[in-house]
Order: C-alpha cells, then structure tokens, then sequence
C-alpha cells in the first residue's frame, strides 16, 4: 500500500495522471487510456511509468523524494525511482530483460 501511495503521490498533478493500486503479488498501473500493467516488484511499477512518462516525471520523483523522511520505506521507493530513471537513457525507451537485470542488480549490491 505504501508504494502505491508514494508512487500517486510523484503522478499528482501530472498530465495523464496513472492509477497505482496494491494487489495480492504486486500492484498495477492503469494509465489514463486504460491500458494496465501488472507490476510484481517495485522496479516494475517505475519501468512501467518510466516507459509512458515526460521528462516532468523524472523531476517529480526528484521532488518528491527531497519531502521524504530520508530512513522511511517512501524514501527507498523513490531512490530505487531515482536511480531506474537516471538508467533508462543508457537503456532506450524500452527495457531489455539483460537491461533491466543488470539496473536492478547494480542497484541492490551492496555499497
């Protein structure tokens, strides 16, 4: 539910504003048009944003991140925001499933 929250809250405002809603095994993202996405993991949830957004989106999630407590659970939604939109040039418009395995790989080792 958190991420679902965090995530609106980057969109609000936007033009052509998603839905995220939390489900069982992850969340989904309907656009205004209606297509929907079925994300599993948070980085699926951004992928899925990051690939129908403008450039406002990424200062959105730069915005919105310097509101959050830096040690809560939002402000690690939007680091992993973050750092997926500051890869997705390197990667084009769309992912690539070795793409996406190695943005979400070097993102989690450890420091």
């Amino acid at each position: 539910m958190l991420v679902a929250q965090t995530v609106t809250a980057v969109c609000a405002g936007l033009p052509g504003t998603p839905r995220i809603a939390a489900l069982a095994a992850g969340w989904s993202v309907t656009s205004a048009t209606g297509s929907m996405a079925l994300c599993p993991t948070v980085a699926d949830v951004w992928l899925a944003l990051l690939s129908r957004s403008g450039p406002n989106f990424h200062q959105a999630i730069d915005a919105r991140a310097l509101v959050e407590d830096p040690d809560g659970l939002a402000a690690q939604v939007l680091a992993l925001g973050q750092h997926l939109a500051r890869q997705r040039p390197l990667a084009g418009a769309q992912y690539g499933t070795a793409s996406l395995v190695r943005v979400i790989r070097d993102y989690a080792a450890p420091s």
